[in-house]
């Protein structure tokens, strides 16, 4: 915690053992994993995939706007194409990870929006995914 948040880790800490007295050596330790696995579980890492959303219409409106090139690089044609949820990452620009319902399964695409309003393009794609996958980095 120390290395991102700075000195609020012994504040937070100090805080604690003046106002509700001193803990045992167990209690700070137990405190202190819990404070690290909260900001781990909730947080992501500088440059790291962010948290999975809900698909908003902004998102939704990139992915229709890639469609054909989604159905180019799978070969298909998908009369069910409906985006579900999304991580992004803050690159040069932003990857969007999307996961997409298309009738039968879902698949996950990588979209690049590069900087200075670039267009949109599919970078990678997973087919073959179930509802349940998470969406990870690939």
């Amino acid at each position: 915690i120390n290395a991102e948040y700075g000195d609020e880790s012994e504040n937070i800490l100090t805080h604690l053992c003046c106002c509700y007295g001193p803990f045992t050596i167990l209690q700070s330790f137990s405190l202190l994993l819990f404070i690290c696995s909260f900001f781990s579980v909730n947080m992501s890492l500088p440059g790291g995939i962010g948290l999975v959303k809900p698909m908003d219409n902004d998102v939704r409106s990139m992915i229709v706007g890639v469609k054909a090139d989604i159905e180019s690089k799978t070969g298909k044609v998908y009369d069910t194409f409906e985006p579900v949820s999304y991580a992004s990452q803050v690159v040069a620009g932003m990857n969007y990870f999307v996961k997409i319902n298309v009738g039968d399964c879902y698949i996950h695409v990588r979209i690049f929006k590069g900087l200075a309003g670039a267009l949109p393009v599919v970078e990678s794609l997973q087919s073959g995914k179930t509802e349940s996958d998470p969406i990870t980095y690939f």
